[in-house]
């Protein structure tokens, strides 16, 4: 299986009814395809982890790059995973006071903003990608990958 994690710039004001909607028809569209995962919205930033069978997220990631409504700015991915994070969440929002206490998806955009393919230290932010989502995977009681 496949997995990635992006962060994203919002091209357009989101309102909280149009994340819901956008939450609601991605858990419709990936339920069809085996894609399982999360977004995260704070402040016109994107970050979104996806999860799947290779095909399925190729195509997606593919749709999502298309989608003008936000501009991609950073993108790590994994093609070994071995067991979904998150094998119950077709598409689930969490909203900004979803882990108030640590604030991993925050953290978690923050480093994908800082990767950059010229960063020395680069396979060491992009492990610490990985363990940052394993551990809002932890956070919220869903089985661990990898």
């Amino acid at each position: 299986m496949k997995c990635l994690v992006y962060a994203s710039f919002a091209c357009i004001d989101f309102s909280e009814n149009d994340l819901a909607q956008l939450a609601t028809d991605a858990a419709a569209r990936n339920a069809e395809s085996g894609v399982t995962g999360y977004l995260y919205f704070d402040n016109g930033r994107f970050m979104q982890y996806i999860e799947g069978e290779a095909w399925a997220i190729d195509l997606l990631i593919g749709r999502i790059e298309r989608d003008t409504r936000h501009t991609i700015k950073r993108l790590v991915m994994d093609n070994d995973l071995e067991t979904r994070r998150f094998p119950t969440w077709h598409m689930q929002w969490l909203k900004q006071g979803s882990l108030v206490n640590i604030r991993l998806e925050h953290i978690l955009h923050s480093f994908l903003l800082l990767k950059t393919a010229h960063t020395s230290r680069y396979s060491m932010l992009e492990a610490r990608v990985w363990q940052l989502v394993d551990k809002i995977a932890d956070r919220h009681g869903i089985s661990q990958g990898k």
